[in-house]
């Protein structure tokens, strides 16, 4: 049986690899619009969710006019005792981004 030697093994990937870098790709597939791209970013509007009325707070004093954040839960209620519905649950599950926090930690699901 006849043993391949590392250094060989090792010159035949980097040529594989190699070659399939290499491989040409058809410049009109690489076709950029910057026009549609900025169209696009404009009329894409994230829908964030914060899980306080403070946390909302900040990304929308953060993010100011870009976009604005929806608290999960009302403003007007004690944080302590709120229990989420069914409706919350699907609106933070629809959401594109969420920020929560516990204790000293930000945390952001997206």
């Amino acid at each position: 049986m006849h043993k391949w030697s590392p250094l060989f093994i090792f010159g035949l990937l980097f040529s594989l690899i190699l070659l399939l870098a290499c491989n040409g790709v058809d410049s009109t597939d690489m076709s950029v619009s910057t026009d549609t791209d900025a169209q696009v970013l404009e009329s894409t509007e994230l829908r964030v969710m914060g899980t306080t009325p403070i946390v909302t707070d900040w990304i929308n004093q953060v993010a100011s006019s870009r976009l604005t954040a929806e608290s999960v839960m009302p403003y007007d209620i004690d944080p302590h005792s709120f229990q989420p519905g069914a409706q919350d649950v699907a609106r933070v599950t629809e959401s594109d981004l969420g920020f929560w926090k516990f204790g000293r930690d930000m945390r952001v699901n997206g």
